[in-house]
C-alpha cells in the first residue's frame, strides 16, 4: 500500500492531459489494460472510504495516515489542487486516474513509434 502514495506523490508534476484526453484514455485503459484499471480503482477504493465515488481531502489525508505518512497540509493541498481538475474539493475517479492514464499514453505512444520504426 505505502507504493500506492509514493506513486501518486511521484506523478504530481507530470500531469498534462486535457479532460478529453483523459476521458479518451482512460475508456481505453479499461478496455486495453484491464489490470492497470483494476488496480487503480482498488487504489482509489483504499480512499474513498465512504464509497461515495470520490475523494475528500480528509479521506485522502485519513488514508496517507493509514499507510503510515504524514505529510505537511501544504503538500496535501498541492497534491488535491493538482488531481481535483474542476477544483470541486473532490477527486472523481477519472480525476485520480489523471497520472496513471497520462503515462499509459505515453507508453502507448512509445510503442506505436517503435512500431512504426520497424517498418
Amino acid at each position: 500500500m505505502m507504493r500506492i502514495v509514493l506513486t501518486v506523490l511521484l506523478w504530481i508534476p507530470v500531469l498534462a492531459l486535457t479532460n478529453d484526453e483523459l476521458h479518451n484514455t482512460v475508456s481505453k485503459m479499461r478496455n486495453l489494460s484491464h489490470d492497470k484499471y483494476t488496480k487503480s480503482h482498488k487504489k482509489f477504493r483504499f480512499f474513498d472510504k465512504d464509497s461515495s465515488e470520490y475523494v475528500t481531502r480528509d479521506e485522502f489525508v485519513a488514508g496517507l495516515e493509514k499507510l503510515g505518512y504524514k505529510t505537511s497540509a501544504k503538500k496535501i493541498d498541492h497534491i488535491m489542487n493538482e488531481l481535483d481538475i474542476n477544483q470541486d474539493g473532490k477527486v472523481e475517479f477519472v480525476e485520480f486516474m489523471r497520472p496513471t492514464a497520462k503515462k499509459y499514453k505515453e507508453e502507448q505512444e512509445l510503442e506505436q513509434g517503435a512500431d512504426a520504426d520497424r517498418y
